[in-house]
């Protein structure tokens, strides 16, 4: 009993989280600036460059050693759709076209689409959309908005939401004309749903340019030009790449590639085209990727090549965001540890997903090695392979001893 009191002493109650050694963290930033309140760090290149692509590996520590939890967000351009509540008041036929009115009740915040589900197949029917306050007077919002549903070859496409100029009317009333080619009566409406689209806008950063020299090839076996692009030592996120150009206009076929040779693999293709005169700025929008050089291939044909001037890189900022109050500076963010657990900080949780504002971000001074860091330890077989060596031979000659008794008694038995 005595041991079992004495054991219950010595065991806390809750185990606190284990401190980790930043001996396998390649790299640091600091931030010297003090403030106070929710601060905001947006992640350079170096960062982008040296942190695993999930960003996992991130740590913020204060001059005292000690972790500072933090919220991560991309600020990409984010769409985001909510529906708002609204009674049906009535269903029926009006000059010819299918009518809706919906109520919105008490609801005063901002509407500006309507989602019309139609029965049928293969349509194109034209919507109007008026509003009211009083649902005596009305006013258009749009007149000529279209929906449509085709199925062919096992594909399909569903046209149903119409959109119209952000509206606080309390009464809306959907008028649906019919498809001349396709319906003989006005059509029957299942289900109508009011509903508000949201644009969070995104914040966008132009990295440095780069200058690329043209390499003719081929592509398709027709005349092209090759034309390269370093974006960094180490692979960052972009979704953009933004072309300063002469010899406008053109419309020439392009791929876009990340990486270069054999391990080359596109991220982009279509036409790149400009009706301007003289010099002229086209941005390629693709999938956001990490890269640390793009190609582009340009079909010429018969045509001169195009002039490049020059290209820039675009990717979406990253802000990390923590409270600054009664921290010693200056921080340190560390990060290049492939092998790091992701945090999982209670703080993330407290921070909206989508940000539609964040304080000014800080800096960040360049990066430097961890004067700490320690490589993780090669397997046996990479620090010694001649051991590999020692031991087939072992086994060769165990095999042989066993094969040399084997025979010896096959032989005694004769």
């Amino acid at each position: 009993m005595r041991i079992l009191v004495l054991f219950a002493l010595l065991v806390p109650v809750g185990f606190a989280q284990e401190s980790e050694s930043l001996e396998r963290w390649q790299y640091f930033q600091e931030l010297p600036v003090a403030t106070e309140g929710r601060a905001s760090i947006e992640l350079d290149r170096d960062v982008l460059g040296g942190a695993r692509s999930d960003h996992a590996d991130l740590r913020l520590y204060d001059a005292a050693r000690r972790e500072i939890p933090y919220a991560l967000r991309v600020r990409r351009k984010v769409h985001s759709t909510e529906i708002v509540e609204a009674k049906q008041l009535d269903l029926g036929i009006r000059d010819g076209r299918t009518q809706v009115t919906l109520d919105l009740g008490d609801y005063e915040g901002v509407h500006n689409e309507i989602e019309v589900d139609l029965a049928g197949q293969n349509f194109r029917r034209q919507v109007e959309v008026q509003g009211s306050d009083d649902s005596l007077g009305w006013a258009t919002l749009t007149d000529d908005g279209l929906v449509f549903r085709f199925a062919s070859a096992g594909r399909s496409v569903d046209q149903r939401v119409v959109a119209y100029p952000d509206s606080r009317y309390r009464y809306l009333r959907v008028l649906v004309s019919p498809d001349p080619s396709a319906d003989g009566m006005p059509p029957a409406l299942r289900e109508a749903r009011v509903r508000l689209r949201v644009e969070t806008a995104g914040v966008e950063r132009f990295y440095p340019s780069t200058y690329p020299m043209r390499e003719p090839t081929r592509q398709d076996d027709r005349p092209a030009s090759r034309f390269s692009f370093p974006v960094h030592s180490g692979a960052i996120p972009v979704h953009g790449l933004q072309l300063d150009l002469g010899q406008a206009p053109f419309s020439r076929p392009y791929r876009l590639l990340s990486g270069a040779g054999d391990e080359a693999r596109e991220i982009a293709s279509g036409t790149l085209t400009s009706k301007d005169e003289g010099s002229v700025s086209v941005t390629l929008h693709f999938e956001e990727a990490f890269v640390k050089e793009l190609e582009l291939v340009v079909t010429d044909d018969r045509n001169p090549p195009l002039d490049i001037y020059s290209a820039q890189p675009i990717g979406a900022a990253r802000h990390l965001l923590f409270e600054a109050g009664g921290l010693s500076y200056p921080l340190r963010l560390y990060y290049g540890n492939p092998d790091a657990a992701n945090p999982n900080y209670d703080y993330d949780k407290r921070i909206p997903a989508v940000l539609e504002e964040a304080p000014p971000p800080l800096l960040l001074e360049p990066r430097r090695l961890n004067p700490n860091y320690r490589p993780p330890e090669l397997p046996v077989t990479e620090r010694a392979p001649w051991l590999i060596y020692v031991v087939l031979g072992a086994a060769a000659l165990a095999l042989l001893w066993l094969l040399r008794g084997v025979i010896r008694d096959a032989s005694a038995g004769a």
